[in-house]
């Protein structure tokens, strides 16, 4: 409800305000406004207490005379709307004293504006007027002296507005006629209220809703005009400053002491980005910023927030990308070995950690090279952030790119409402982790490289840039530079990723290592059973030590759960041991214990060391007849793959892989 309010209007005046509102409606051709539902009241009151009209609900006054100029000067910004006099309401007038007092003096009082021209009138009417002329700004003690003189003049009739009738000291022989407001003339005063009752409606919700977006925004926000004047301050601000927002609407900062530091900074000439601003025992982060309009500075803007509460919410994003699994587990002390292998990689890991170069983690599959990733992250400067781990070759490329880079709200069919950040993103002052990036696509690799070089990322769908600030790790089981030079992974790529290289040796180079891993994978699967640790036989170990582990620690690790669950007794001799290891399909210990000694076994081979032949055919079939891939699940290298399959007499698959790569 829209409410409109008549000032110190009585009589005749307010009953035609009221009638006119009752009886008429708004024009046809403003129907914008006939959504809005009005009201009128009437109030009389002191129009020179400014504390008073401070606290009046009005969308709109109307008010005439005095009243009018006081509301409109005391910059309530509530609208304020006077009903004019028309001429033809003194011409009304005028026949009115015509007919009542012909042959009286007559004096007319009222602003010189109001009776602009009356005078012409007054004489083809034939009628004694005398015009008094009340100055606009004046109190109405000027407009009863002007009565005074009027009747000291001799005017036996007095024509003046019914708030300076009211002044008349009234006697039997005076007349006065009362100069009526026309309906058309109430009839626009109230359109042109209802008017600029809806802007201001308007306004004011508009002017709340971005209090209310301001009050919201966890930075303190404090503006001023080109006078220095408070526009703007946000309950955050005022209370950081210790101040009610209320009454520092219009303030000149400069006159307020208690806020000095923000004042100064305020009236200074120049923006200000990342300040630091000591204030009441509180260190704030400030950003000052200059409103400019056709070159000339018309106001200044700060924002600022508490350090410390930066810090916290830092704090509880870190805690909530945690809480979401982007979480380092492992550290160095997880590492387990103490061949001079190990100890070489861990050593150079630890040295890496304090750097921010991007690294490269080479290494088998299973050689645990996303612990060591985890290890490092957990021994830098980067440890308080996320760690964000992604196997490149887990996803199709088109998901690949919009988990590491992010879309906006309908980059593509499917894409959640708003948008969602990238992996690049939620690892803002942390590390990811690229697993298996040569996997990646050709159009991945050329967005992966920016960036690298410009540390920032453009969500999919999106024309904006967000700077990131992270630490890059990649892993891979490929030998990359063999990768650039058959062109499947690009070259300026791999000089980018390949700052720092880190080798993850495989088991079978770490010799005792595999007794220690095996001993602490039992031991760590037992109690989760909830049984005495399995211990390991002499022979057992020495099966260990002579077994090739083509899957490095995954498949000992794999193995020690075959062991827990199998075993029911104390220990685990050789022969259970082979047994165990022999569920590999691609890993027997009776020949792949001397791997290379087979080669001179005649095609009439025992029949113990027939199943290498098989478990040869299984490594090219799952491998695509790929001849790395299989040496690599074998754990032999390519040249003696190439003379098994010599041996084997399986030249037709050697035949069938050449086919298939051209």
């Amino acid at each position: 409800m829209i409410k409109i309010t008549l000032v110190n209007l009585k009589g005749p005046l307010k009953q035609a305000f009221c009638e006119v509102f009752e009886s008429h409606s708004m024009p046809k051709e403003e129907i914008w406004a006939n959504r809005e539902s009005f009201e009128l009241e009437s109030l009389v009151a002191d129009v020179e207490d400014p504390d008073f009209w401070k606290t009046v609900q009005s969308d709109c006054f109307i008010s005439r005379g005095y009243s009018y100029l006081c509301l409109s000067n005391m910059h309530l910004d509530i609208p304020v709307v006077e009903p004019p006099f028309f001429i033809f309401d003194a011409i009304n007038a005028m026949q009115e004293c015509k007919r009542l007092y012909p042959d009286k003096k007559i004096a007319m009082i009222a602003s010189r504006r109001s009776l602009f021209g009356t005078q012409d009138v007054a004489r083809l009417l034939g009628l004694d007027i005398h015009f008094y002329y009340v100055p606009i700004q004046a109190h109405l003690v000027e407009s009863e002296k002007c009565i005074r003189r009027a009747i000291a003049d001799g005017c036996e009739v007095i024509v003046a507005g019914a708030q300076i009738i009211e002044q008349v000291p009234f006697s039997p022989d005076l007349k006065c006629v009362i100069i009526t407001v026309c309906e058309e003339s109430v009839y626009n005063a109230l359109t042109e209220a209802k008017r600029l009752a809806i802007i201001y409606r308007h306004e004011r919700e508009q002017s709340q809703n971005i209090q209310t977006i301001l009050d919201a925004v966890h930075d303190g926000i404090l503006a001023v005009n080109q006078e220095h004047r408070v526009l703007i301050c946000n309950q955050i601000a005022a209370q950081h400053l210790g101040l009610k927002k209320e009454s520092l609407a219009g303030q000149d900062i400069r006159d307020l002491s208690r806020i000095q530091p923000f004042a100064e900074l305020l009236s200074s000439g120049t923006a200000a980005s990342g300040s630091l601003l000591d204030f009441r025992g509180k260190t704030f982060a400030v950003n000052k910023a200059d409103s400019v309009l056709d070159g000339r500075c018309i106001g200044s803007i700060l924002t600022f927030r508490d350090i410390t509460e930066v810090q916290e919410l830092e704090r509880k994003i870190r805690n909530k990308i945690k809480q979401e699994g982007h979480l380092a587990k492992h550290t160095f002390d997880d590492i387990i070995g103490n061949s001079p292998a190990l100890r070489d990689a861990v050593h150079k890991a630890r040295e890496f950690a304090h750097s921010e170069s991007n690294l490269l983690i080479v290494g088998e599959t299973g050689v645990g090279k996303e612990i060591f990733a985890q290890s490092i992250h957990n021994d830098s400067a980067r440890r308080n952030g996320a760690f964000v781990a992604v196997n490149c070759a887990a996803l199709a490329e088109n998901l690949l790119e919009s988990e590491l880079f992010g879309y906006v709200d309908g980059a593509f069919t499917g894409a959640v409402k708003g948008g969602h950040p990238g992996l690049f993103e939620l690892a803002q002052g942390g590390t990811i982790f690229l697993d298996e990036i040569s996997e990646i696509s050709p159009n991945l690799q050329a967005k992966l490289l920016r960036v690298l070089q410009e540390r920032e990322v453009r969500r999919v769908g999106s024309n904006y840039v967000i700077p990131v600030n992270i630490r890059v790790i990649c892993a891979t089981n490929r030998d990359l530079l063999q990768e650039v030079q058959e062109k499947r992974f690009r070259n300026d790529l791999y000089y980018r990723l390949n700052v720092l290289q880190l080798f993850i040796p495989p088991l079978r180079q770490r010799g005792e290592d595999c007794i220690l891993l095996m001993e602490h994978a039992i031991q760590q699967q037992c109690l989760q059973l909830g049984r005495e640790p399995v211990q390991l036989t002499p022979g057992a170990c020495r099966r260990l030590l002579a077994y090739p582990w083509p899957g490095n620690v995954r498949e000992l690790v794999n193995a020690s759960e075959r062991i827990c669950v199998l075993e029911k007794g104390p220990e685990i001799g050789e022969e259970k041991l082979d047994d165990i290891l022999r569920d590999h399909p691609l890993a027997h210990p009776d020949s792949l214990s001397q791997p290379d000694s087979s080669c001179d076994v005649q095609p009439d081979s025992p029949p113990s060391l027939q199943p290498e032949r098989q478990r040869i055919e299984i490594a090219l079939r799952l491998s695509g007849n790929n001849r790395e891939k299989a040496a690599q699940m074998l754990g032999i290298s390519r040249s003696t793959l190439w003379r098994k399959i010599r041996h084997y007499r399986l030249e037709f698959i050697e035949k069938r892989s050449v086919s298939d790569e051209d």
